[in-house]
């Protein structure tokens, strides 16, 4: 088997193997048979060079996420959430095709708040009814699509909206 080091002290002393010894100096540097064990604040920092964008380190904030759509125009091809509002007046919009950043990602488009239908024209939809246009009717609606190759929206499932 072999023997766990538990807790190592200044000034302790152990064998390993037949001619090797570990060590810690008053100065805590470790040594094996009698040579420093040393690394470089770069060799310790295993993140050196990684670099991530507001973006990327938040994509886990819902918030972030999440868009309020109130008028007629572009659906979000980016953010993970969309929630329709129409309390102002029915509206259209539209959803364009998939890109590269969103693939295998879920995009959830809800209907939040009604006071008229809300429909969205949809570009390059597949599985389902592989629909151009979705239209919510009603609080609560989902349309769930994840993203797929070949600028491809795929249907996973849709509940309430109507897709033709």
């Amino acid at each position: 088997m072999g023997t766990y080091i538990h807790k190592v002290k200044v000034g302790d002393d152990f064998q390993i193997g037949d001619d090797a010894r570990l060590s810690v100096t008053p100065a805590g540097v470790f040594s094996l048979g009698g040579v420093a064990i040393t690394s470089t604040p770069a060799e310790l920092n295993t993140m050196s060079g990684v670099t991530a964008t507001a973006l990327e380190i938040n994509r886990l904030d819902d918030s972030l996420e999440t868009e309020e759509v109130t008028a007629a125009g572009a659906v979000s091809v980016v953010k993970t959430n969309t929630n329709l509002d129409s309390t102002i007046a029915t509206f259209a919009a539209t959803l364009a095709a998939c890109p590269d950043t969103m693939i295998g990602k879920i995009k959830t488009i809800r209907m939040s708040a009604d006071n008229g239908d809300v429909t969205i024209a949809l570009t390059n939809i597949q599985g389902g009814s592989a629909a151009t246009t979705a239209t919510f009717a009603a609080i609560g609606e989902e349309l769930i699509l994840i993203g797929s190759a070949g600028g491809k929206w795929t249907v996973v499932k849709e509940f309430g909206v109507t897709l033709s």
